[in-house]
């Protein structure tokens, strides 16, 4: 710039002293002002070791409303915060260490963050063992306040590895009345695999996170007497009872679904019969749950499958009127198993109080049954029920005690301890609930009226956290080999345990749901 008499002037950008430009365009007096510059000497102590000092706008964090614009605010780029958010990234969606070694990655990096640096596989694996030791201290500060714990575990066998793990999750309820679960240890367990070593294994997962003296349940895997009675009451007296008619269908669907000539002709007579626009699926014949899937959609389209065998001079083994007769009517018994066991094994994992309203709703209808006039269903409900009392007999006594927990199935007694109060408070009406859609919870419940009953509210949050299965750490082995796939499998058990455990606090911190397999390939 130039002053009054047309002197050319430069200011410094740091505190705005002038000086004169010198005609030689020495730099040698404005050095010197910078080792003197206090704005200047401060800038340069504030710059990050591996970032610029130029400062950027960035965008704020969104608002609850999608369609409000997030605020403006300058930031410097962190490098170190991107490390860990890059570890975070890994953990979560259980990349291999390797991905950030890619050169597409690295580019698109550097498209939005031109400041971005590469780094190497091992670097990523370092960030992720730190950022998995600092938020286990966290963890294991905030269960020294739990009263109570429950565990479940579950055991599996690494196809990649060919050896075994054990997952060990833990379930409470905090003090805002959540439930909560953690994967707390993901370990290797030697062969062979015996009932002292897997004690040992889970004691010393108690007092690496010491939380000896706060368990309540322990709940092993394919140990529940109830889980393994309604199991054998689908499978062996429900769907047995029509096994020949089950392979009729099954071997259908594979014949229709093998070609696409002949799926094409099974959807031109779906919607001339204006069916709904459903796919047929194959089921597993070891798994119950999927064959009941494939019964469901084929029942949808009995009538179609007479008119494809019309179509389609090849296809001999179209089931007749009476055999899908007979599998509607053990199909409507096993949709009741079928509507329990997914509550109670659902990936929400519910409270323990819904075990005892689960079970009591399939002994109501195997009662009603057995009063059926149809000899054909009523024999399979008499076996059914004769199990289903034999498993019933068996059941867990605190899973009673936490159905007493929920207000809804409440008795009158005429005493007066806080017990008592409970018991009298006016049994709870949910047919209103029920009318406006909404559904009960009983956690809630006990949130409100927790400083009423103050020492039940302690019983109710350690009772409520019990488990009903193992559903909870059988679903860390969910997508099968993608746990420890082709690019886990040199890890050491040490690492795995690192990604898993980890993987599992950040789904939970940011609600995110691990897809399983058939999601992934979708």
């Amino acid at each position: 710039m130039k002053d009054a008499d047309g002197i050319v002037k430069i200011a410094c950008i740091h505190c705005m002293r002038m000086y004169t430009k010198s005609k030689t365009v020495a730099t040698t007096q404005l050095h010197r002002h910078l080792q003197s510059c206090t704005n200047y000497l401060k800038a340069k102590a504030d710059k990050p070791k591996d970032g610029l000092l130029q400062t950027q706008l960035a965008f704020g964090s969104s608002s609850v409303d999608p369609t409000a614009c997030p605020s403006l605010y300058v930031r410097k780029f962190d490098m170190e915060k991107m490390k860990e958010s890059m570890a975070h990234w890994i953990m979560m969606h259980e990349h291999p260490f390797s991905i950030v070694e890619e050169d597409r990655f690295n580019m698109m990096q550097r498209r939005g963050m031109p400041e971005w640096r590469e780094m190497t596989r091992n670097t990523a694996k370092t960030y992720c063992i730190n950022v998995y030791e600092s938020e286990k201290k966290k963890l294991k500060s905030l269960l020294k306040n739990i009263n109570k714990i429950s565990l479940t575990t579950d055991c599996w066998k690494s196809k990649n590895q060919k050896i075994e793990y054990m997952v060990i999750t833990g379930h409470w309820i905090d003090e805002s009345w959540q439930l909560q679960k953690r994967v707390l240890n993901f370990v290797h367990i030697p062969p062979p695999r015996r009932g002292p070593k897997i004690a040992n294994v889970i004691w010393r997962c108690l007092e690496d996170w010491s939380i000896e003296s706060k368990i309540c349940t322990i709940s092993v895997d394919n140990a529940s007497a109830n889980d393994v009675a309604i199991d054998n009451l689908k499978i062996y007296d429900g769907l047995s009872e029509i096994k020949n008619i089950v392979d009729v269908i099954r071997d259908s669907v594979e014949y229709v679904r093998r070609s696409d000539a002949r799926l094409k002709i099974f959807s031109e007579i779906v919607k001339q019969l204006n069916l709904p626009d459903k796919k047929l699926v194959d089921d597993c014949r070891t798994r119950w749950n999927s064959t009941y899937k494939m019964l469901a959609i084929a029942i949808k389209f009995k009538d179609v499958f007479p008119r494809f065998a019309d179509r389609e001079p090849h296809y001999d083994i179209c089931p007749s009127a009476e055999d899908w007769t007979k599998v509607e009517k053990v199909f409507s018994v096993l949709e009741l198993f079928w509507t329990a066991t997914h509550i109670i094994s659902g990936s929400d994992y519910p409270t323990s109080n819904l075990f005892f309203n689960e079970v009591s709703r399939v002994k109501v209808l195997l009662d009603k049954k057995t009063l059926e006039n149809d000899t054909f269903i009523r024999d399979m409900v008499v076996r059914m029920k004769s199990k289903f009392d034999k498993y019933w007999g068996d059941t867990n006594l605190l899973m009673s005690i936490a159905a007493v927990m929920d207000p809804r199935l409440e008795s009158i007694q005429p005493q007066k301890s806080e017990l008592d109060l409970y018991l009298e408070e006016n049994c709870y009406i949910f047919e209103q609930d029920k009318k406006d859609g909404k559904d009960f919870d009983v956690l809630d419940w006990w949130r409100v009226h927790a400083l009423k009953y103050k020492i039940l509210s302690i019983m109710a949050r350690d009772l409520l956290a019990i488990p009903i299965t193992t559903v909870a750490s059988e679903a860390t082995f969910s997508a099968g080999s993608r746990v420890i796939d082709k690019y886990h499998a040199s890890l050491t058990s040490n690492t795995v345990q690192v990604l898993m455990c980890r993987g599992d606090w950040l789904r939970k911190r940011f609600g995110v749901k691990k897809k399983s397999l058939s999601d992934k390939k979708a």
